[in-house]
């Protein structure tokens, strides 16, 4: 190999369906910044993403051979990544417990609507306001 000659993403890959242990760190350290960015802007927590990082990574190159081009490494490898956070959301997934409802409550009472539409308009707001991977959920 040429000193200072770029090798593209495309042989690297081809080494790393040989098993070349240098293809998989020269494609590690190609995406890596990337893709923790893109899982971390989901599940907001520095060692899961770390985590899932490495896990998209070690399913990547467990798959490469089934990596077919037809689309670009980056976008394959951060399709597992994204799809790996997503599932670590669904995981832990809020369970939502039904209340009894306060017999003083009365369903003929009144609703005042006029402030109801701020009310909707500070929500959105609210939501607007949280972390990219919770208003995702």
């Amino acid at each position: 190999m040429e000193r200072g000659k770029v090798i593209p993403t495309e042989e690297w890959v081809e080494r790393g369906k040989k098993g070349d242990s240098q293809a998989f760190t020269e494609l590690y350290h190609r995406y890596a910044k990337e893709l923790y960015n893109s899982i971390f802007r989901i599940v907001q927590h520095t060692g899961e993403a770390e985590d899932l990082l490495q896990e998209s990574f070690v399913i990547a190159f467990q798959q490469i051979n089934q990596f077919e081009q037809r689309s670009s490494f980056g976008a394959w490898i951060k399709r597992i990544a994204i799809n790996k956070a997503i599932s670590s959301l669904r995981k832990k997934k809020i369970r939502f417990e039904e209340l009894a409802l306060d017999p003083s409550l009365q369903d003929d009472e009144a609703i005042d609507e006029a402030g109801f539409e701020l009310k909707v308009e500070a929500v959105k707001k609210a939501i607007n306001a949280l972390p990219e991977g919770y208003r995702t959920v």
